[in-house]
């Protein structure tokens, strides 16, 4: 891709290009369109061909749609003028073919096909200051001379305004070339400007379609003259709220346990925030989304990467609190994820205050985060969780907290208020948290920050419930979860070193617990670091244990203690994709075939996984998990457990977390007093998700009894 490219001589083509052969066809076009051939302007209607030397015009609140016998489509917007400088392609040699064409003002959309794929040198579309050149992509070009407008009314600077919604572009004038990939965003002042990144897209870049638009408003109002007054309906949010929900599902975080149950609490909160409207359910797609009633002006929603924020303790950190004093932040971390593409945010947290309390709290990992704004120029996000929706009933660990509760002990807020905004080194937040006892908040600037690598790990945390100090502590029931990134530390071989979140200083409880603040942690100290298996085509999934004393954890009641001598914790590894790729539809993913049987490692020697099955829909982002795994702890205790759920997928980690929604037990079955339940958690493997790592935990939790109430904790790896 070189500003030598055939396009430079585009209005001043050679005398013996043909323009008989029909570039393509228009498939739509509504408002004003023409087209000026051979010095005549003729209207265009869908079906009509087009050829080499055409150029298309659109006039106000008009659209247009061709598509290119190499299967590329381009659509055009408003006030736009498209010319088709040279184009030629046979079917029977596709890598003779060449498109090249010239976009003198409006903008256009283009998915590019074989000519663009095959061939990179023989693809181009000339602007008033850049060539661009691709292979294979889906990108928004728009031209803008004293015609671009900014969200607050402004008039943006002239140039070439494009942003890359899948493969790659480069951008070439007088001061060479330049690459932009998926999700980035880039200006070109002039035809001798350095093309430039941007932080997020301009409102202006987004396709409107206008004139569809029009055209459909005419057809309706056709339709509504002939109608006789509706009946007053019901508004969607009153739908909504009269809509009967499912029941609640078995307790995540308790994970085979019936000792917290705080974790399946349905506290009501009716407390109303001041710094945001409320979240509500999506109804479209009710198990993963939520809507906030926001500004106007919102990025329209692609795919692509993501950009971090990060603030790491030790800090002090003021809080405003409804009931003084309020004890400073000391210790843990704060992180922001932005995803311009997806128009996301995504918040979390973990904390530890002056007073020995600790928070988690953030975005529940089910759901795509809150959503971005942009006014004047300024991208911004906001919006209220409450716990009482029912779309968090499988999410509580993102309201957790130490000390909040009425009685002060573990319990979990009833509505967190997040709201920021975003600049290209750092980023302000300012975090609300409401419980029983009152409110509180905190204001801080977060630097921009680079993981230090692109992996995830999903564990499996037993919870002590006596004797915790003690060398041999009592456990009872445990915890699947799943991190990412920052809070994921790995050696050279992928075994996992560390998990949650590193605290250098502070403290309070974090002082029994050195290194990590908040719950579920783990650091394998002097414990043994056991690699049972891999698979690199999974994305590099690598599991194992840490086994024998000398591991220190945190479990989800925010108890600190070291592992005892016979204590396993199951582990799994891999490499997280940069953003789930809705392109993949739904995939079936199902056990990794070891040597030994399946991809899995427990907490007893005497688990095995008998099946697994996970189903994703990468397209709303949702996932379904069925798994059947046995405990044969000794000829009159074995159980063998089927369990399933469902999750959402946060498209920006590929993370999921929920609780079994259905558990059944064949064999002793703890003498069949109590019910199972349990909960599993994990992420997608590799750039293109073709593993899964899963965490899961299933049994009769403290009610277990130790001669027929065997349960199953611990990690499985599965590929597509």
């Amino acid at each position: 891709m070189t500003a030598t490219l055939p396009l430079l001589l585009a209005g001043t083509l050679a005398a013996g290009v043909s323009y008989a052969q029909d570039a393509g066809r228009v498939l739509a076009s509504v408002g004003d369109v023409s087209v000026v051939r051979d010095n005549q302007k003729l209207p265009v209607q869908p079906g009509m061909a087009v050829r080499a030397g055409d150029t298309l015009q659109l006039g106000a609140q008009s659209n247009a749609q061709v598509r290119f016998s190499d299967e590329s489509i381009v659509a055009l917007r408003s006030e736009t003028t498209f010319s088709i400088a040279d184009y030629q392609f046979r079917a029977a040699e596709p890598d003779t073919g060449r498109a090249f064409f010239n976009l003198l003002k409006g903008g256009m959309r283009t998915i590019t096909g074989l000519i663009g794929r095959r061939n990179q040198d023989s693809y181009g579309v000339r602007t008033s200051t850049a060539t661009i050149g691709i292979r294979g992509t889906h990108y928004t070009l728009v031209e803008c001379v004293q015609s671009c407008r900014n969200a607050d009314g402004t008039l943006a600077p002239d140039g070439t305004y494009g942003t890359v919604t899948d493969g790659r572009i480069g951008a070439t004038n007088q001061s060479g070339e330049r690459v932009f990939g998926v999700n980035e965003v880039f200006h070109v002042a002039g035809p001798a400007a350095l093309p430039q990144p941007l932080l997020a897209p301009p409102g202006f870049l987004r396709d409107v379609l206008e004139g569809r638009a029009r055209a459909a408003g005419a057809a309706v109002a056709q339709q509504e003259q002939a109608k006789p007054a509706p009946k007053a309906q019901p508004s969607t949010a009153a739908v909504a709220a009269t809509a009967s929900v499912a029941p609640v599902l078995a307790p995540t975080g308790a994970g085979a346990s019936s000792a917290d149950p705080l974790l399946s609490s349905g506290v009501t909160s009716t407390t109303v925030s001041t710094l945001a409207p409320a979240l509500t359910v999506n109804t479209f797609q009710p198990n993963n989304e939520f809507a906030t009633v926001g500004p106007a002006t919102v990025i329209e929603p692609t795919f692509g990467g993501t950009i971090y924020y990060r603030l790491q303790g030790p800090f002090n950190i003021p809080v405003t609190c409804t009931n003084p004093p309020c004890a400073p932040i000391v210790a843990g971390r704060i992180g922001l994820s932005i995803n311009f593409a997806l128009q996301r945010a995504v918040v979390s947290t973990a904390l530890l205050a002056a007073d020995g309390e600790m928070f988690n709290l953030g975005t529940p990992l089910n759901t795509t985060g809150f959503p971005l704004s942009v006014e004047g120029g300024q991208v911004s996000f906001s919006g209220v969780l409450n716990r009482s929706d029912p779309l968090f009933a499988e999410q509580t660990g993102s309201f957790r907290c130490s000390n909040c509760s009425a009685a002060n002990s573990i319990g979990l807020v009833d509505q967190i208020s997040v709201r920021g905004k975003v600049g290209a080194d750092s980023a302000t937040l300012e975090l609300s948290a409401t419980d029983a006892g009152g409110s509180g908040s905190i204001v801080v600037t977060i630097p921009k920050a680079q993981p230090p690598h692109a992996s995830g790990a999903a564990m499996v945390i037993q919870t002590c419930t006596a004797n915790c100090s003690s060398a041999t502590p009592t456990l009872a029931g445990a915890t699947a979860a799943s991190n990412s990134q920052f809070d994921v530390t790995l050696d050279a071989s992928g075994r996992l070193v560390q998990y949650g979140t590193q605290n250098a200083g502070g403290t309070g409880p974090a002082t029994a617990y050195p290194g990590t603040v908040g719950r579920l942690t783990g650091f394998v100290g002097s414990a043994q670091n056991v690699i049972i298996g891999s698979d690199a085509s999974a994305g590099n999934l690598v599991w194992g244990r840490w086994v024998g004393p000398g591991a220190r954890l945190t479990d989800g009641n925010y108890v600190a203690y070291t592992t005892a001598a016979n204590q396993r914790q199951p582990w799994i590894t891999g490499d997280l994709p940069n953003t789930v790729p809705p392109s993949l539809g739904s995939q079936t993913y199902t056990l990794i075939s070891t040597p030994s049987g399946f991809a899995a490692a427990f907490s007893s020697n005497t688990s095995r996984v008998n099946s697994a099955t996970l189903n994703a829909d990468f397209v709303n982002r949702f996932m379904t998990l069925s798994v059947n795994v046995t405990n044969a702890a000794s000829p009159t205790n074995t159980n063998t457990y089927q369990a399933s759920g469902s999750s959402g997928i946060s498209p920006i980690t590929g993370r999921f977390s929920a609780g079994f929604s259905s558990t059944t037990c064949t064999g002793a079955c703890n003498n069949g007093v109590s019910r199972p339940d349990g909960s599993f958690s994990g992420f997608f493997s590799g750039a293109q998700a073709q593993g899964a790592a899963v965490a899961l935990t299933v049994g009769f939790g403290a009610s277990a009894s130790p001669t027929t109430g065997a349960g199953v904790s611990g990690v499985i790896g599965l590929k597509r």
